[in-house]
């Protein structure tokens, strides 16, 4: 079985009320986050889990709402492997250049870890973790990105991180069992580097997506909206993601 819980669907915005973008996984084997941004570590910790808990961070792209818990997540794990308080070694899967903000968010701990996590920098190749297969594909952002598909005991979850339109999200969309797409702009609003949800609807309907997950959209006024501009669109299971909302699969 694979378990997929919200740790935030909020964007940059500073806010009392919800948390920026981050996602949990968890099968029968490991636990894996997909971004791991601001508030994440307390709702992570609401659930019950350490972060000695993970064995994979997937990161879409560098940018702090998408990683600005990891900074913390990083020093709690470094002190307590070397304290001997846990075993567990990290893979850390990222775009191009992760290797580089790896080391200088490791410099930034300053402590000495004691091992090397395996660093997967833009991988062309499937990676079998555990019981889980993790696909990547480049996106279209204004840094380096990455979207992701996860396969465990034929159940898939997509996850587009931040991303433009692009024939990339379709692929790694395909016939999966929950879409997380990134919902950005308004209705009547394009750009290169975000999604609206015509966009979303479009690229979960088109890749037969069972059921569609909107994330990253900013404040919950605007779920109304969400719900009634992407369900033009879509006909399937639509969500919009809360704050520790868990989908079974």
């Amino acid at each position: 079985m694979m378990k997929c819980t919200i740790l935030g669907c909020g964007r940059y915005q500073i806010t009392s009320n919800y948390n920026s973008t981050g996602n949990l996984i968890t099968t029968h084997q490991i636990k894996l986050v997909l971004d791991f941004g601001r508030g994440n570590l307390h709702a992570l910790t609401q659930l019950g889990y350490t972060v000695n808990d993970i064995d994979v961070i997937c990161i879409s792209h560098t940018h702090p709402d998408h990683v600005a818990d990891l900074l913390a997540f990083f020093q709690a794990h470094f002190i307590d492997y070397k304290r001997g308080l846990t075993t567990r070694q990290l893979h850390i899967i990222g775009p191009s250049g992760i290797r580089r903000w790896f080391s200088t968010i490791a410099s930034l701990v300053q402590e000495d870890l004691g091992y090397q996590p395996v660093l997967y920098e833009a991988p062309t190749r499937p990676i079998i973790i555990g019981d889980v297969s993790i696909t990547t594909a480049s996106v279209q952002h204004n840094v380096p990105a990455l979207g992701y598909r996860i396969s465990c005991d034929q159940k898939t979850v997509m996850y587009s991180g931040d991303t433009g339109y692009t024939d990339q999200l379709f692929k790694l969309a395909h016939n999966a069992d929950v879409a997380i797409l990134e919902c950005s702009n308004a209705p009547d609003q394009t750009s290169e580097f975000h999604l609206n949800p015509q966009a979303c609807g479009e690229i979960a309907s088109s890749a037969n997506v069972r059921q569609l997950v909107l994330t990253h959209y900013g404040g919950t006024e605007r779920i109304p909206e969400l719900q009634r501009e992407t369900g033009k669109y879509f006909s399937g299971i639509l969500t919009v993601a809360e704050e520790l909302l868990s989908f079974n699969l």
